[in-house]
Order: C-alpha cells, then structure tokens, then sequence
C-alpha cells in the first residue's frame, strides 16, 4: 500500500486537531497592528484600476470569519493596506480571468507571499496580471443530448511529452458542465493541453448512485494516445473543444460478509473498504470506505461499482479514533465483470497492540503540558509486502491526561506513528523503545505482539529565526519560489520546518526550540520535466546550506547567499 494515502489522510488529521486548538483562540480580541503594506497592480504594464488587493494570513485561526485585510486599487493601479498585525500574508488581486506571467503551478494558490513584522512598512510591491487563457466546448452523450454538470478534466502536456492534472479552486468552480452540457474553463496558463470526461478503469471506482461514462478525450476517443492537444496561447480562447462520450457504464453490486479468521464467527459493524488495483495487482492504486457497514450477520452490500479488478477489505473503522476495534484485515481480490458477484468473504486476525507515553522536552510550562490530553497520535502501517496484497491500515487515538495512550488491532510488520498535535511549536523528534532509539523507517511489530515500552518524545519551541536571502551574480527567474527548511540535528524522526521565502527574499522560521538546526534553501517552479528547467542553477540552489544554533539570546538575522555568477567553464 502506497504511503501517498497515509500522507494525504495524516493532513485530513492534522488539521482537524488543529480545529481543536484553534477553536480556543477564537475568544481572543482581535487587536489592530501598525504595519503597512502598499504597491501597485498592473495589468500588461498599464495601471488597473479597482482591482481589491486581499492580504490573506497563510495561518488564519480556525472558524475567523472576520474581513480579511485588502484595499482596492485607484486610478494609478495604487493600493495601501494599513493596520496589519505581524505575520504572513499572501497578497492576492481578485481578478478572475488572470494570471500572474511565469505562472508554473495552475494549481497553487496565486499570490505574491509575504512577511510582515510589528510596525513595517512594505512599499513598492509589485504586482503584474496577464489574461489567462479559455477553452470551452460541449460534452453530450451518445444520444446527442447534454450531458448536465459533468466535471471536465485538464491534463497539461509539458515539453518532454510529461503531463500533469490541472486543479486549482477557482478552476473546479467553472470545469464542470451547465444545463447545456458547456463548460467553460478559464484562467489558463498558455500551453498544451488534453480534455477529457468520464472515468478511467483503475481510478474511480463507484458511481455514487450517478452514471459512468468511460473516460473519453477530445475529439471524442478513449486512448489518450490518439487525444487531440488543445493549444492556447497568452489570452487565446479556444472554442469548440467538443466530447461525446459513449454509452453510461453498467454499474454492478458486490455481495459479502466478514468473518472472524479464528473462529469463523461473523463481525458486526465493520467499515467495509474497495480498493483498485495497480497493472501488476500488487498494490492499491486507490481505495475509499464508502459508508457500507457489515450488518448483524456480517454481511454488507457495496453498489455501483464499475466491471474490474479489486480488493476489498475492512478499512479499520474509517480511520476515527480507536475504539477498541482489536482486529485487522485481511484483502479478498473481487473480479467484477457484467453481472453482480457473491460469497465475498473478508477475513480479520486479531492484531498486536501498542501502549506507550508521550513526554515533552524543551518547556515546564504548565499551560504546554497541559495540553497533552489534547493531543492525537495517528498510527499506519509502512510495509510494502510483495508475497500478498495487503490492506491499508491506519487509527488515530487521544493522548491521555497522564500522557499514556494505547493502540489496538495492529497487523503485523512495519509501523509508524505520527504526533498530529495542532499545537504551533510541538513536533515529534524521537521514537524510543526501552530507551532504544528507533529508526524512522517505522517500529516492526510481530503477529499479536503486544508492545508496551514505547516512548514518544516531542519538543516545544517559541522561537523564531529570522533571516534574508541575498542574490549575487545575477537575477532568479520570475516562476522560482523559494522555499527554507530546517532540520532539527539531533532529531531521529523527520523533523523539519519549511517556510516560503518571501516576495523580498526575507524569510522566518517560527516555533523552533533551542538547538542546532541545518538551514537548507528549496525550489518551487522548477522540475526535471519542464522546458524551463535549468541543471546548474537548481544544483546552486540545493546547495546553499547553513548551521545555526537557536536560543533565547537575541538570536541575529541570517543571512544565506546564492551566488549566480559563472565560474570556470562557464558553470
């Protein structure tokens, strides 16, 4: 089972513990700042005028309704924010249609990032729009008629025959079909691209009660390799981009019960998961729980489902918190072809469990500690088995008062657990098991071990660590986002903070404790895949590394160089 999904489902966790936290704040009074910001918006170098310039905080408390910060452009394209408390904003023009040039990513939030201290005054920045680019066409069905809010898909063709999926919130508004059956996507960087409707075999997997139409590109063919790219250029609309889909895929049921392995007895109240499987059939190229629970006799139904190969399984109870369920799943493979299939049969095992304690270093206060009760651990497997298919597993669980917590039902193999704590400042540094430190690749567990000597130790930081970028030798293109990491250097588990640098090359490393840390500049904007892609200046980049040593004691801005000058043989 690929990690892709735990990473995406530990986000899902993380942010709904730091609803908890955040929730706290919201009784807070909200107290004006005194920093400014000011500059202009240009749309192809001429002044645009009413354009409202939203000054968006990258960390905005949970359930905050409030105005965000903006001011609209006047005659000369001019803006001024004032009243700004400390923090990061990105400064977003609300001109939907355009484009910032350069624009690499349609996919990322466009905006210029930037950090703002207590009483500064940001003057000149630039803001430059383009008009994005249109493709609009009509998707119908085989019998002619409108197909009604069908989603269009985007796929960019890059210049080495690569492609990538287009989403971006304000293109999933407008890539979906009216009563017509027309859509019309707009917004568009210039290039290449590939339209298409429907589902392919492998992705989606029920239809949720609607029709599947089999994935079909323009013009009107199910190969991608014969699809006609559509070419746009800065501000084009292309028009007449036209689909029609063949027949609506028959959709089939999957009839089943779980069983207990040990005793054959059947199990109430499993969450049933469907996974599809990849080519080789030995991994889940994507899976959901779909609300399908087994009844009293063990037996459940999943509906909609596509003719194809799957693996169905119990999905540890959706992935809420533990709730004693002391069991794991098994995969049984479903072949569903042109009619329903029956006599699934999904076996569980009862798993190992894991007790332990989490302890915080770095602070003695008592608010901090207090907070433990607080805190969640989410726990998933990292085995990759080649001799079986196995399920996907993964649990979250509360964080007792005293610091305690336990684990239950945990298959066997390789492990990891993860502190979603919500808290600004407290990370996961080390995994220890009776005082033995253990790897980050993951704690192995053996069949029904029961482990009761862990020690999860996570830090406490309130200090930041500000700092500048200075650039020598020449000038970064405009689509490079630079982003600094730092890495804690007695930390066991992956342990680093990333933070974008800024429109003015300033940058500030929040919630940090006490100690060494490496500092190690990235790159946004630029990958092996694009025809932009330049091989010494992304290896100049990577390579601008730093230690520091953070304290209490009026830590001084640092300062990391990239030198863009050539040396010998021109490199």
């Amino acid at each position: 089972m690929s990690n892709h999904w735990f990473s995406i489902l530990a986000l899902i966790l993380t942010c709904c513990a730091l609803k908890d936290f955040t929730a706290l704040a919201q009784s807070k009074e909200t107290k004006a700042g005194t920093a400014t910001v000011s500059g202009r918006v240009t749309i192809q170098g001429e002044p645009a005028q009413g354009i409202t310039v939203v000054l968006q905080p990258q960390q905005r408390e949970y359930g905050n309704t409030g105005a965000m910060p903006s001011a609209k452009t006047d005659g000369n394209g001019q803006f001024r924010i004032t009243g700004l408390t400390a923090g990061r904003y990105f400064a977003i023009p609300q001109a939907p249609g355009y484009i910032t040039p350069g624009e690499m990513y349609p996919n990322m939030m466009q905006g210029k990032t930037l950090i703002v201290a207590e009483g500064d005054n940001i003057e000149k920045l630039e803001i430059e729009l383009i008009r994005g680019s249109v493709i609009t066409g009509r998707v119908t069905g085989s019998n002619g008629r409108p197909l009604v809010e069908e989603r269009v898909e985007l796929t960019k063709l890059e210049s080495n025959n690569t492609s990538r999926p287009v989403q971006s919130g304000y293109m999933q508004m407008n890539q979906t079909t009216d009563d017509r059956g027309i859509y019309r996507i707009y917004g568009l960087p210039a290039g290449r691209y590939l339209v298409s409707v429907g589902f392919a075999q492998g992705g989606r997997i029920m239809g949720g009660g609607g029709s599947l139409y089999q994935k079909t590109y323009h013009p009107d063919v199910t190969d991608q390799s014969q699809a006609k790219a559509v070419e746009v250029g800065e501000g084009d609309e292309v028009t007449g981009v036209d689909i029609s889909v063949g027949e609506a895929k028959k959709t089939y049921s999957i009839f089943g019960r779980v069983i207990n392995a040990e005793n054959g007895r059947p199990v109430v109240g499993a969450s049933i998961g469907l996974g599809t499987l990849s080519p080789e059939g030995t991994r889940l190229a994507g899976w959901g729980g779909y609300g399908v629970r087994s009844n009293m006799n063990g037996e459940f139904q999943i509906s909609n489902v596509a003719s194809g190969r799957y693996a169905a399984f119990t999905a540890t109870n959706d992935y809420n918190f533990d709730q004693g369920v002391s069991y794991y799943s098994e995969t049984v493979i479903c072949e569903v072809g042109e009619s329903d299939i029956h006599g699934v049969e999904i076996k569980v095992r009862n798993g190992g469990s894991i007790n332990g304690v989490v302890v915080i270093e770095g602070t003695n206060d008592p608010t901090v500690l207090a907070k433990l009760s607080n805190l969640m651990l989410f726990i998933h497997s990292m085995s990759e088995r080649t001799d079986q298919l196995s399920a996907p597993f993964g649990k979250q669980t509360k964080v007792n008062p005293d610091g305690s917590f336990r684990f239950q039902g945990v298959p066997p193999g390789k492990i990891r657990i993860d502190l979603n704590s919500g808290l600004p400042g407290l990370s996961l540094i080390r995994t220890e098991r009776d005082g033995v430190l253990q790897p980050r690749e993951g704690i192995e567990i053996a069949p029904g071990e029961n482990i009761s000597n862990l020690r999860l130790v996570a830090a406490y930081g309130a200090l930041s660590l500000h700092g500048e970028i200075k650039i020598v030798g020449g000038t970064l293109p405009p689509e490079i986002m630079l982003f600094i990491t730092a890495s804690r250097a007695d930390a066991a588990n992956n342990n680093f903070r990333s933070y974008q640098v800024d429109t003015r090359n300033h940058f500030v490393i929040e919630h940090l404790s006490a100690g060494e840390y490496e500092l190690q500049l990235r790159i946004g904007g630029m990958r092996p895949d694009r025809q932009n892609f330049d091989r010494q200046l992304f290896r100049k980049i990577s390579e601008v590394r730093q230690k520091v040593v953070v304290s209490s004691n009026n830590q001084q801005p640092v300062i990391l160089t990239i030198d863009l000058s050539k040396g010998e043989n021109n490199q």
